[in-house]
This record gives structure tokens, C-alpha cells and sequence, in this order.
């Protein structure tokens, strides 16, 4: 059934037109999982696991954190800290190497410190000020800056009250900005801890319940009329949406129902956690704290929607065991009547 639903799924089969970063990192993730769900040296296994995190930290950058919940997820498992620190050091090693030759590429051109990409602090900016209502992305002109931060745009000759084009362009070609915004977005986020959290909930609803609009933005070319209009309908995106939320519903529904059982299995030695349950689990939880921080957009839930069509199985499966635990105790006490 889970193969059936991933199979099928409309986002899947309408993001093959697509050549975007999202297609690309849930195959480097499905292969990551995969990987650790193999049982062969394990060596040999963590070296191929740090090679593909570091092929997804080029992809997506915020996979350079990645080997923590590899770690975590080993641990949960094994209760082996020896084993823990290894398939951490040696998977954060690889993951070096990988990513070493393109920040020294970017040392080289910009004579700054870049591992991977300079627009983190960009996104954290303007999803994180006083201005941002909605939990998504905004124009640095609508946003209130202060004296300093206009002072230091001045010094780069950054113009950010033109268009939304040039803005992104200025960003792009001036990666010693990345610093400016990242510090003014964390300075934000310490003193406005309740404002934030409540962004936070927008992005997170932005990203994974929010239908499937990405669907007609990314996987369609344009409102003109073509082979694909029939697809525009109210039916058709009614049954996107619907697919999306209810998947997604059961991934959160799942994780919520684990997270005290993983939580106390961490801090019990004598306790596990099986790798399907800790893969969906903390897999899910990363995703679901990348856009709560950065930003939320509906193609963001891309990578983890087979996870959702796992949860959701294994939601059904739970639903199940406790109805017949529950219909047995009837018909037992029937019987003693």
C-alpha cells in the first residue's frame, strides 16, 4: 500500500518535469536511509553514509547538520557509544572532504569563509523580523531597518528599495551581506522569542498544510491553456490538497505519538528504538525544525512525503492492533457473563 501511495503521488509524478533541488535530495535521502537500514560493514557503511550527506550538503545546506541524527538514530538503536561516535566522526569526516574543495572554491573567489551556500542568513532575515505577518517570504524594502543596518547596506552599495529581482541579484553577487542579515535575524530571534515561536507555527502550517500548490507553481509551466488545464480544476487541486494534508497530518500524528517514548528511550540504557520508528521519527522532526526556523513554502515537505505515507500505514497499523486488543477484552468479558 505505502509503495502504491508513493508511487502515485501527484507531487512525485508532476515534480519529474521539475529540475529542482527537492527531486534531487529525497534520492540522496531515501539512499541515506536506505543505507542505514543495510547491514554490512559498518565502516564501510558510514564512509558511503558521509558521502552521500556531503553530496546532500551541496544539494541542501542545512544537511551538514545531518550526521547528528544519524547519531542519534545508531544510538537509539544500539545503545553503543562506541559505534555512536564512529558512524558520527567518520560520516562528519567524509562529509568534509566533500564539501572542503567547494568552500575553498568560494574562500578563493570571495576571500570569505562560505562552506556551501551565502543566503542563509538572507532567509533567516526577512522570515525573521518585526515586519514579516505571515510566516513567508518578504521584500527587504517592507521591511524597518535600523540606522546601523541601513549604514552597513551603504558601505556594500547594496540598493534594497529597487525591484524584487535586483534585490535577489545584489544578494546573490554580495555574499558579505550573508553575515549582516544572519546576525540581525538571530538578534531578532533572542529578543522577540514569543513573536518567533508564533512564525514559527505559520511556517511550519505553510509548509505542510498548505495544500499542494507547488504542484501548479513548479511542476506547470504557465495558466496558458495546454494538455495539463484539465488539471486546474477545483476537483483536481481539492484531491491534491486533501492527499497532502492527510499525509501529512499522519507524519506530525506519528511523530507526536513516538516522541515521548524516543525521549525516554535516549536517557535509558537498557531501552531501544527500532530504526523504522526513529528514521520516520527524527527524520520528520528535522524537516519540520528547518522550515519552523528558515522559511516555509509548500515545496519544502517534498522529501518527506514518503515518510508521511509510512507514518500513515503505521498509524493504521497502531489504530488496528488497538481496536482488536479492545474487541477481544469485550468479547472476554461477554464470555465471563
Amino acid at each position: 500500500i505505502t509503495l502504491f501511495i508513493i508511487t502515485f503521488l501527484p507531487n512525485y509524478i508532476a515534480y519529474n518535469n521539475v529540475l529542482g533541488s527537492e527531486v534531487l535530495i529525497t534520492l540522496l535521502l531515501s539512499i541515506i536511509i536506505y543505507l542505514q537500514l543495510c547491514n554490512f560493514n559498518n565502516k564501510f557503511r558510514y564512509t558511503i553514509i558521509g558521502l552521500f550527506i556531503g553530496l546532500a550538503t551541496l544539494t541542501k545546506p542545512f544537511f551538514i547538520l545531518y550526521p547528528v541524527i544519524i547519531a542519534i538514530t545508531e544510538w537509539l538503536k544500539n545503545k553503543n557509544i562506541k559505534e555512536t561516535f564512529k558512524i558520527f566522526f567518520i560520516s562528519y569526516s567524509i562529509v568534509f572532504l566533500i564539501v572542503a574543495p567547494w568552500t575553498y572554491r568560494n574562500y578563493k573567489h570571495f576571500n570569505l569563509l562560505v562552506p556551501v551556500s551565502y543566503n542563509g542568513g538572507y532567509v533567516l532575515f526577512i522570515n525573521n523580523n518585526s515586519n514579516n505577518q505571515n510566516g513567508a517570504w518578504m521584500s527587504i524594502s517592507d521591511i524597518d531597518l535600523s540606522n546601523k543596518m541601513k549604514n552597513k547596506f551603504k558601505e556594500y552599495k547594496f540598493d534594497y528599495k529597487g525591484s524584487i529581482e535586483n534585490e535577489i541579484n545584489q544578494v546573490m553577487l554580495k555574499p558579505e551581506l550573508n553575515n549582516i542579515f544572519g546576525r540581525e535575524g538571530k538578534k531578532w530571534i533572542l529578543h522577540h522569542p514569543n513573536k518567533f515561536i508564533k512564525m514559527g507555527m505559520l511556517r511550519t502550517k505553510n509548509t505542510f498544510f498548505n495544500g499542494a500548490g507547488d504542484i501548479y507553481q513548479w511542476g506547470m509551466n504557465s495558466n496558458t491553456k495546454n494538455n495539463c488545464s484539465a488539471l486546474r480544476n477545483n476537483y483536481f487541486s481539492n484531491f491534491f490538497n486533501a492527499i497532502i494534508y492527510i499525509l501529512d497530518f499522519f507524519g506530525f500524528f506519528y511523530v507526536i505519538y513516538n516522541l515521548k517514548n524516543i525521549l525516554i528511550n535516549f536517557f535509558n540504557k537498557e531501552l531501544t528504538v527500532t530504526y523504522i520508528k526513529s528514521i520516520l521519527v527524527l527524520n520528520i522532526l528535522y524537516f519540520i525544525f528547518i522550515s519552523f526556523v528558515f522559511e516555509g513554502q509548500q515545496r519544502y515537505n517534498f522529501p518527506i512525503l514518503f515518510l508521511c505515507a509510512i507514518s500513515m500505514i503505521n498509524c493504521i497499523n497502531i489504530f488496528y492492533k488497538m481496536l482488536s486488543i479492545q474487541l477481544n477484552k469485550e468479547k472476554i468479558q461477554n464470555e465471563n457473563i
